[in-house]
């Protein structure tokens, strides 16, 4: 583990370092005033210190040092059990972490930007979401548990788009909505495994298993998955590099 960790830290400098160095390029050459403001003797120690900045951005930053996704922590918080939570994620997002899934809605939604996109990079993602969805006013689902772009706006989930795929934060998101979604269904009667394929549909539909056939359909899968959940697939650790992203290790 100790050498994949070093291989994607050494990944995610080398990219860090690019990037800044190309922007300070692009600086130059947009504004070459600005590079006149540097003492010519002191030029090679500027550039330098600004390629070292990434690495200062990583450890202010950053959350290099791995750690694992804590499903048990929400299990009495919101009465769910880990593998809820796991099968969400599952089924949601195959345990991807910079994933985008578009929904089809409207004319540019259902026949131009519909589906999944998975981005390599947490700029590039930020980029698409902030200059492309946003700009068109499409609907859309984020991260590892796929939450659904209308709760940002809502007063019971202060996040942003990029902090949602952070899944530290977005499983609290996750786990708050299934919750809430039992307690929902519990109220309108339903128990046992009908109160989670209910739970289930409302999750990805906003409706009950019986009043929605993509509904019953989605909460059917999602049980097999909670059926069949392996623990050693999520038994990973993650790291988080600023601007590059979510990392497996």
């Amino acid at each position: 583990m100790f050498i994949l960790f070093l291989k994607h830290l050494a990944q995610a400098l080398f990219f860090l370092i690019s990037f800044t160095f190309k922007a300070v390029l692009y600086l130059c050459k947009s504004l070459p005033s600005l590079y006149k403001l540097f003492p010519k003797k002191n030029r090679a120690l500027i550039i330098s210190v600004i390629l070292l900045m990434p690495i200062l951005y990583i450890i202010l930053f950053g959350n290099i040092i791995p750690r694992k996704i804590p499903f048990e922590r929400y299990e009495t918080k919101h009465n769910l059990t880990q593998n809820d939570l796991k099968a969400v994620m599952e089924r949601e997002s195959s345990g991807q972490f910079m994933v985008v899934n578009v929904n089809k809605r409207g004319l540019i939604g259902s026949m131009i930007l519909s589906g999944a996109h998975t981005f390599k990079y947490e700029f590039s993602a930020f980029v698409y979401i902030h200059s492309v969805l946003k700009t068109l006013k499409q609907n859309f689902d984020v991260g590892p548990f796929q939450i659904n772009s209308h709760w940002i706006k809502s007063e019971k989930v202060q996040k942003t788009y990029l902090s949602l795929m952070n899944p530290f934060k977005s499983i609290g998101v996750s786990a708050k909505i299934l919750g809430d979604n039992y307690k929902t269904c519990s109220k309108n009667g339903f128990t046992g495994k009908e109160k989670r394929l209910c739970a289930y549909s409302m999750y990805n539909t906003g409706y009950s298993h019986l009043k929605s056939s993509i509904g019953k359909k989605y909460a059917e899968a999602f049980e097999n998955s909670r059926k069949n959940i392996h623990s050693e697939k999520f038994d990973f650790r993650v790291m988080y590099i600023p601007v590059y992203g979510y990392i497996k290790i």
